[in-house]
């Protein structure tokens, strides 16, 4: 080989070592606390995260990531503007909300690319269609349907056509037990 490959060979392999060294797995100071705010209890919905942690996604990045389970009565949205965690997991209808109240937030991801909220009924109830909802008494997070949890089943009786005072609300906050 002659002198000149010689020294550009040994320029890359100098260059490749100082990059890799600058890239090294070793982190420098103590890792970056980040606290998520979960819209919901810990379950499946989540894995991606769970996945991460357990194996060592953001450890790699030199993040300690906390995730703190949500529930019926905790909003994601006002876990972040208190300071108690710096991302919260929300829906759209949250988002709209709160910038309607002043909130300044931005979306950073999209975890469901389509709403996973559903209307259920037991099949003896025949309720097939939005109509059949008339008269029946359904639960909800807030009788005046002011919770933001809500905000998705004001908008299905807007798009379905149904009146608000055209059927009864019950509560549905002990159904996830204590």
């Amino acid at each position: 080989m002659n002198k000149k490959k010689v020294n550009v060979l040994m320029g890359l392999i100098m260059i490749t070592a100082i990059i890799l060294t600058a890239c090294g797995s070793a982190t420098s100071g103590p890792a970056d606390k980040v606290t998520v705010q979960l819209s919901w209890f810990h379950g499946v919905e989540y894995a991606g995260f769970y996945t991460a942690v357990e194996n060592g996604y953001y450890a790699e990045e030199n993040i300690e990531v906390v995730l703190n389970a949500g529930g019926p009565e905790l909003n994601p949205l006002d876990e972040v503007a208190n300071g108690n965690a710096q991302f919260g997991i929300g829906s759209g209808d949250g988002l709209i909300l709160a910038e309607a109240n002043g909130q300044n937030f931005v979306s950073v991801a999209a975890i469901y690319q389509e709403n996973p909220l559903a209307i259920t009924s037991l099949v003896s109830d025949e309720i097939l269609k939005p109509e059949d909802l008339v008269g029946k008494t359904v639960g909800t997070y807030s009788l005046d349907l002011s919770s933001y949890s809500d905000l998705m089943f004001l908008a299905f009786m807007s798009r379905t056509g149904l009146e608000q005072d055209s059927m009864d609300y019950a509560l549905i906050e002990d159904f996830f037990g204590a």
